[in-house]
C-alpha cells in the first residue's frame, strides 16, 4: 500500500491562494449551485448536480477559511445558525422524489 500524499498545491489552497469558493464569493449562481440564502456569515447554495435532492452547501462569506474550526466562536455560531436554518427549511419541503418548488438549470 502506497503512502497517501496531499496535492502539490495543498498548502496554497489552505492559505486561500486560488480558492475556487473564494473566487465565486457573493455570486447569485455558480456553475455548481444557486444561492438560496445570502446571509451575514454564509451564502448557502442549493446544488444543481448532487447525489441527493436538496443538497446544499454553505460558503463562508468573509475572509478565506479552510475549516470551520478556524473560526471564532461568534463567527462559527453565526455561520452554523444560517446554514442550519436553510437545512431546516429544506426539510419542510415536499418528501424526496417530489419536485422542488425551484427549477435548477
Amino acid at each position: 500500500m502506497s503512502a497517501r500524499t496531499w496535492r502539490a498545491d495543498w498548502d496554497a489552497l489552505m492559505r486561500g491562494d486560488g480558492c475556487p469558493m473564494c473566487a465565486s464569493r457573493g455570486a447569485a449562481e455558480t456553475e455548481h449551485g444557486i444561492r438560496v440564502l445570502e446571509g451575514s456569515f454564509a451564502d448557502v447554495y442549493l446544488q444543481k448536480r448532487a447525489p441527493q435532492r436538496g443538497y446544499a452547501i454553505g460558503i463562508w462569506k468573509r475572509s478565506h477559511v479552510a475549516e470551520p474550526t478556524d473560526l471564532s466562536r461568534e463567527d462559527r455560531d453565526g455561520y452554523f445558525t444560517e446554514v442550519f436554518a436553510v437545512g431546516a427549511a429544506l426539510r419542510r419541503l415536499p418528501a424526496p422524489g417530489r419536485p422542488l418548488p425551484i427549477e435548477l438549470t
